[in-house]
């Protein structure tokens, strides 16, 4: 299933990231969610753990529906080709697959070092 620039596609993105951080036990929070003027697509920013701030957005370039993971940094987003570097953000699929967010966001944990949440028994 390709996300798109719909309101189903934008009620899948919020639950493939709830998703997918609850699974591992971790703090996540979608705080804004706005739609391209031109409606070709929307975005989402939301907080992981308290401390990083990421945007997902989902958008229409002739005609393919692509993703893009950005990292909030001050007051600015960037790429992965900028917060890591332009080999490693290769690595990121710009799909926008259920599987390609998936993916991503577990690109993006492994950049910030981050595990699952230890439970205590």
């Amino acid at each position: 299933m390709q996300l798109k620039n719909d309101q189903p596609s934008l009620e899948r993105l919020y639950a493939e990231i709830d998703s997918y951080y609850e699974s591992r036990g971790r703090f996540v929070r979608i705080f804004s969610n706005y739609a391209y003027e031109d409606k070709t697509g929307f975005s989402v920013e939301f907080i992981i753990d308290r401390t990083h701030v990421v945007r997902y957005s989902i958008g229409e370039d002739r005609g393919f529906f692509l993703s893009a993971l950005e990292l909030g940094i001050g007051p600015r987003f960037f790429s992965p080709s900028v917060f890591w570097s332009p080999d490693e953000s290769e690595r990121f699929c710009i799909d926008s697959t259920p599987e390609a967010i998936e993916a991503n966001l577990k690109l993006l944990d492994e950049f910030l070092g981050l595990r699952p949440a230890q439970t205590s028994r």
